[in-house]
């Protein structure tokens, strides 16, 4: 998966709208987020992350507080983001569960955890989902990867110890099959061995 733009609005510490263009740095593959402490390097990856997830990159994160403390009664929080995989590019929009004042009188209102999941074909916006649950289900089978192994193999938080190094060699093969579409090989092959297996045992049937 490569990211192509996010777009952050009242999200964490950013409290207007802003935006990252991961095209300007053309075909590099491999680039470096930098900055003091407390600049917001950490929430660019909370943001991909809740865009794809529903849920910030840090596991012990509440989405409820994704709000950023500094936003305006009129900005909602939300997040996009516009990325490539397997030659196809998706927008994703996504807001989470918020409180923000009421339009009249006072007092707060509730807003639903929202989200809409786009594929761009010859620049035009095709919808593929429009609630949380069909959002999740679409990007489960575009991605290959659930929030956990997205965390350690492609966006393992600042201080965060890499998971996938010291994983033993069954859960690393977990992933890796995800990644590489192997698992539906694993399929076939159990599938064939089960049938072997009954073959012999008919066979051995027969022969007694």
């Amino acid at each position: 998966m490569r990211p192509l733009k996010l777009s952050m609005t009242a999200f964490l510490a950013y409290k207007e709208r802003e935006e990252i263009d991961f095209t300007k740095l053309g075909n590099e593959r491999i680039f470096v987020i930098s900055g003091k402490t407390g600049a917001g390097k950490s929430t660019i990856f909370d943001a991909i992350s809740f865009a794809l997830f529903g849920t910030a990159n840090l596991a012990d994160r509440d989405s409820a507080t994704l709000r950023s403390d500094f936003a305006t009664a009129s900005e909602l929080t939300t997040v996009e983001l516009t990325f490539k995989i397997h030659d196809k590019i998706y927008w994703i929009k996504r807001s989470p569960k918020q409180e923000v004042p009421k339009a009249r009188g006072e007092g707060m209102r509730t807003i639903p955890h929202k989200a809409e999941l786009y594929e761009i074909r010859r620049g035009e916006e095709k919808l593929l989902a429009s609630s949380v649950q069909e959002v999740e289900q679409q990007l489960k089978e575009i991605i290959q990867l659930n929030v956990d192994q997205f965390r350690q193999i492609l966006m393992i938080p600042q201080g965060e110890f890499r998971e996938l190094l010291v994983s033993d060699s069954k859960k690393k093969e977990q992933i890796l099959q995800r990644l590489a579409h192997t698992i539906y090989y694993k399929r076939v092959e159990e599938r064939l061995i089960e049938k072997q297996k009954g073959a012999r045992r008919k066979s051995g049937t027969c022969r007694s």
